[in-house]
């Protein structure tokens, strides 16, 4: 007698779940737009909202214990939530710029902006009461700029984009950008540098175009920003790293992987 075994794939979700982040989102890019094609589509949206429920645990666990390590914030709040709106909001955005990637459309569901932009002796230097000049700016954060994780709103992509209108924008054939986070040029140049993200896109994720973490996926940014409590630029400065163990290992503990 023959056995037969039913095979059942199991869903991305589930594999996600079961620990196979990096693979399970580097997949479903990999699909490109047709990502957005049933059944697929349910299953990478249940991705993004799981992803983006933990990366809400990570920013909620570092914004409660930076104040205990006397960071000072250079905004309050630094974690402004995404209004009850949010979904109309949303739509009107794709709707002038067609589809946002699904990792951006599901982190402004649930956030409307993150700033951990600061100021502490090892974990970042900012010029917080705006006393330095451009020079003694450029000397500061050459000491330590560690990339503080920053989303700005999509507020400024509502209604026209450099005073061109919606229409004429899409017979023009022209892209939006979202900033990601400031470069440290942003800070220190007249030339300022952002981490941006090119719309519309219709994959699971996208690249930033441009700055430090320029060809970087989205969700690979957040992955390696909570690796380093909240300070991705910790990455490449391995001495200052060092000098901030001891609040890095405190800020990183029981952070969700993503």
């Amino acid at each position: 007698m023959t056995n037969v075994y039913h095979y059942r794939r199991r869903s991305y979700l589930e594999r996600y779940e079961q620990g196979h982040y990096e693979e399970v989102w580097l997949e479903l890019t990999a699909l490109g737009p047709t990502v957005r094609q049933e059944p697929i589509y349910s299953e990478a949206v249940a991705v993004a909202r799981e992803t983006m429920r933990r990366v809400r645990h990570n920013l909620e666990l570092l914004v409660e214990r930076l104040p205990t390590l006397n960071y000072r914030f250079a905004t309050t709040p630094p974690l402004e939530y995404a209004h009850e709106q949010k979904s109309t909001y949303l739509q009107r955005i794709e709707q002038q710029y067609n589809p946002l990637p699904l990792s951006i459309r599901q982190f402004y569901e649930v956030f409307d902006e993150v700033t951990l932009l600061g100021d502490h002796p090892v974990l970042n230097r900012y010029d917080m009461d705006d006393t330095l000049d451009q020079e003694e700016l450029s000397d500061e954060l050459s000491v330590l700029f560690t990339d503080p994780l920053c989303l700005f709103s999509l507020a400024p992509l509502e209604g026209t984009v450099e005073g061109i209108d919606d229409e004429s924008m899409r017979q023009l054939g022209q892209f939006a950008t979202i900033d990601l986070t400031p470069d440290l040029t942003f800070f220190t140049s007249a030339q300022t540098q952002m981490n941006k993200l090119i719309i519309p896109n219709s994959s699971m994720d996208v690249h930033a175009t441009t700055g430090t973490w320029a060809g970087m996926l989205f969700i690979s940014y957040l992955r390696l920003s909570f690796k380093w409590g909240g300070f991705a630029g910790f990455s490449y400065q391995p001495e200052a790293a060092k000098v901030a163990k001891a609040e890095l290992d405190f800020l990183t503990k029981d952070l969700l992987p993503i």
